[in-house]
């Protein structure tokens, strides 16, 4: 696997974010996009607030991928608490992420710090995107709800 960039953050792969288990979603994972995919969080974890993480967001295609890094612009995202600790291996399975073999993952599972504006949690796990970028595409404002909208209504308008 071709690894994008080294991850840029001070974040620790093998820490948890707190005593409570926090994840930071960016892409199919959002509550208001509402696809097919959230469901599968939802019996596994609570929404808390929109937060914001410092990294690139990269459009793979059928998803997004999160690159961290605290020198860049803000990713716009959700917050949600585990239900359970046990929950992570089925997250971790859902994003490609083998604790047992990082190198060789698509995500990394990483405590990082986030920005919550009606919480006092400064920290989540995070998937880091450790794949090939060569095909990617960035988005810059660092929203993937709004892309998504964006490319939806594009396509809508072609069709015309």
């Amino acid at each position: 696997m071709s690894s994008n960039s080294s991850l840029t953050m001070s974040a620790n792969p093998a820490q948890p974010a707190s005593q409570d288990e926090y994840l930071f979603v960016y892409g199919t994972l959002l509550r208001k996009l509402n696809l097919a995919c959230f469901r599968f969080l939802t019996p596994v974890a609570e929404y808390v607030c929109e937060a914001q993480v410092r990294g690139e967001l990269w459009d793979l295609g059928s998803y997004p991928g999160l690159c961290l890094n605290e020198q860049a612009n803000l990713v716009k995202g959700e917050l949600f608490k585990l239900t359970n600790n046990s929950n992570w291996q089925t997250l971790d399975e859902y994003e490609d992420y083998q604790p047992s073999d990082p190198a060789n993952s698509l995500y990394l599972r990483v405590a990082t710090p986030i920005v919550c504006e009606h919480s006092t949690i400064t920290s989540a796990w995070v998937y880091h995107y450790q794949g090939s970028l060569q095909l990617a595409k960035a988005i810059s404002s660092g929203d993937y709800y709004s892309y998504r909208r964006k490319l939806a209504v594009a396509k809508h308008t072609k069709l015309r």
